[in-house]
């Protein structure tokens, strides 16, 4: 699995934006603004449909928060089209493609074996200043598969992280022994050291997650 460094600890969170899909027939907004997905609609709890086609994406209702380097996109969800998704962001609706930008996403690995998982998006979005929309983009289907594969979402969460008092003092950590340094790892199936360093492990098809502890340090432009 592709590895992912993050300079943050995972600890509480605060939750700013959240869609639920709850109330049966509610898409809450997300299926206003969809790509090569059919029967969008939100059924037992969760939004669901059927991929078309090679580019499949759901589109988030307007809202408004203040970006921050400390969130998190949360994506609990389910389906049998395994690939890259992708988390697209934008502080306007005023571009070529309805307020997107390609170079403003993330993207992650998604399962495709139809059993739950959360995903937790680091976009680093501080730049933009406010965020006003989201995209959630699906995995790709083979064409053969085009109308055959579906998935299911059971929310779509925005949090922020607890900000802790930096650490001014430690920027450069060791991985030869047993300590953990204070790191956390999500996704990670087997650690184990190595001599002089540490072998990590991704879970099947899983994005591995690093994220240090907290850090401060002048960064160049």
């Amino acid at each position: 699995g592709a590895v992912l460094l993050a300079a943050m600890c995972v600890g509480h969170a605060e939750t700013l934006k959240e869609w639920t899909f709850d109330t049966e027939g509610a898409t809450e907004g997300w299926d206003a603004r969809v790509n090569h997905i059919s029967d969008a609609r939100a059924l037992d709890g969760s939004l669901q449909g059927r991929i078309m086609d090679w580019d499949p994406w759901v589109t988030s209702p307007l809202f408004d928060i203040a970006a921050s380097a400390w969130q998190v996109v949360e994506v609990r969800m389910k389906t049998d089209c395994a690939g890259d998704g992708q988390i697209y962001w934008t502080n306007t609706t005023e571009t070529e493609y309805g307020g997107f930008t390609p170079g403003k996403q993330v993207s992650f690995r998604i399962i495709g074996d139809n059993e739950w998982h959360v995903y937790r998006i680091f976009p680093f979005w501080q730049g933009d200043g406010k965020i006003i929309m989201m995209r959630l983009d699906l995995a790709r289907p083979a064409a053969s598969d085009n109308g055959l594969k579906t998935f299911a979402v059971d929310w779509i969460r925005i949090t922020e992280l607890d900000k802790p008092d930096p650490n001014l003092d430690r920027v450069a950590w060791s991985f030869s022994g047993k300590e953990d340094n204070g790191w956390e790892t999500e996704g990670v199936a087997r650690q184990d050291s190595a001599g002089r360093f540490t072998r990590f492990a991704a879970e099947t098809d899983q994005t591995m997650t690093l994220s240090s502890p907290p850090m401060q340090f002048v960064a160049e432009d």
